[in-house]
């Protein structure tokens, strides 16, 4: 998400991907939904404070499929064993497939409509449609309504999913002036070629490494054997297994927010010397340390994943560029200024190595294999993570949709074979999350929120004095 006002739609309009083939993170995440506790849609939740005209939120819609090419192609697959799966635009495609209005019974709770938004969120796509859905919400409580937008991770990485929102919100409530959407123009391709062109892509990759890429090898046996061993651990083998009371995984999860003074906690990370995002970790390691501790079953150490982005400055806006790196959050034993500072280090020593893009590395060749070898490296990916967390550039200036003013926005991160998968986006003064909890390990969600909110407390109380250190929950 960014201030609509900074955003640039002539830019975004130009270098949207148009290639008919999905890259390698994409296609590990289309073909891995069918697996067990792997669920590969995003939702954004934005909550209103008026209700919007109805008309004018379909107009705007309408503009926007338009203006992204990519939110009317369907995916499928390959018509030989190889190659990625590619994009087909759809032929018969309908706006009122994608965009929904309902209203939530008497009262119209957050826990209702929360609960609307996890049923969307563990609900599949219909693979013959374009991977995208939103709805509109009426009747919470205080007259206000919220906007839940679902898609899969096809379309976008958390960041391109927040370029995507941007292009629907306005920075002023008035009727926006909107740039003229491009040419439609038909440029699918032979099938057969594309799966061709697909397979001399894996070539390539498997010869040089990264589809392409010249990278000169490592001097040494050892040193390669080395890298590639650092380059498991940090993609496929966490270092401890999944904590105890973690281990069983369901294919449904439950949505809970949370909402954060964004200073304070920026505040509480730099006085333990690191940034709001090691804080983050730090609050999440805290809470399911707490958890186990009052389910009699203390952990030390604490398997978690983070996100990786691999955007450059030149790269368009949209799309999937992001990596993953494993890291061992600190469990029993650490105060909180502690943990903030362990998980520091591990970041740093992350983002300095040379296996920074590991899982981009290893995903090049991996994509264009059959379904079937796909699923089954999603599946390494993904197993013994108990806690993944991610964060996002909001929006400093107030935002509108269709005329009404968003008080908040929750990004709910995939479930990915992860017992607490958690997204942080910055809206004005406020650092608001979204916690996707696997139901199956997690079974007492009560108990989670209340130890994620004690450790949470606690962290905070780390800043300086001069702000309210309260977190709002469901």
């Amino acid at each position: 998400m960014m201030d609509p006002a900074t955003f640039d739609r002539v830019r975004f309009r130009r270098e949207w991907p148009r290639n008919p083939e999905l890259n390698p993170v994409e296609s590990l995440a289309w073909r891995a939904d069918s697996l067990r506790g792997l669920r590969f849609n995003l939702v954004g939740v934005v909550l209103l404070e008026t209700v919007p005209p109805w008309g004018r939120l379909v107009a705007r819609h309408e503009w926007l499929v338009r203006y992204v090419p990519r939110l009317r192609q369907c995916v499928v697959e390959s018509p030989v064993p190889w190659g990625r799966p590619l994009l087909e635009a759809d032929p018969r495609f309908d706006l009122g497939r994608h965009l929904h209005r309902v209203r939530l019974p008497w009262p119209g709770t957050r826990r209702q409509l929360l609960d609307h938004a996890q049923a969307l969120g563990n609900g599949p796509f219909d693979p013959f449609r374009p991977p995208w859905e939103s709805v509109l919400i009426e009747g919470l409580e205080g007259g206000g309504a919220a906007y839940v937008c679902k898609m899969h991770h096809t379309l976008a990485d958390g960041i391109g999913a927040g370029q995507l929102l941007a292009l629907l919100h306005d920075g002023t409530p008035g009727e926006p002036e909107l740039p003229a959407p491009p040419e439609t123009r038909d440029t699918r391709e032979n099938g057969l070629t594309r799966s061709v062109r697909a397979s001399s892509a894996l070539v390539s990759s498997l010869w040089d490494g990264r589809g392409g890429s010249s990278r000169r090898p490592d001097p040494g046996v050892r040193d390669l054997a080395r890298t590639l061993l650092s380059m498991a651990r940090m993609t496929v083998w966490p270092e401890v297994p999944s904590l105890p009371l973690f281990r069983s995984r369901s294919h449904t999860s439950r949505f809970e927010l949370l909402d954060l003074p964004r200073a304070r906690l920026r505040a509480a990370g730099a006085e333990a010397g690191g940034t709001a995002n090691d804080a983050l970790l730090a609050a999440l390691a805290g809470g399911v340390e707490r958890y186990h501790r009052r389910c009699h079953s203390p952990v030390r150490r604490i398997p978690g994943m983070f996100p990786l982005s691999l955007r450059r400055p030149q790269d368009p806006p949209g799309g999937n560029l992001v990596g993953a790196a494993h890291v061992m959050l600190p469990g029993w034993g650490h105060s909180p200024s502690e943990r903030i500072r362990i998980v520091h280090r591990q970041v740093a020593t992350i983002l300095r190595g040379a296996t920074f893009d590991a899982l981009d590395l290893l995903l090049h060749p991996v994509s264009a294999l059959p379904a079937a070898a796909v699923r089954a490296v999603a599946a390494m990916l993904f197993t013994g993570v108990d806690v993944l967390a991610s964060s996002f550039p909001g929006a400093s200036l107030p935002l509108y949709l269709a005329g009404a003013p968003v008080t908040a926005i929750h990004p709910f991160p995939p479930q990915v074979r992860t017992a607490v998968c958690t997204a942080m986006l910055s809206y004005r003064d406020r650092a608001q999350l979204g916690l996707t909890l696997d139901t199956g390990a997690i079974t007492d969600p009560g108990l989670f929120m209340t130890c994620l909110g004690e450790s949470i407390a606690e962290l905070l109380d780390l800043a300086p004095p001069g702000g309210s250190a309260s977190a709002r929950t469901t």
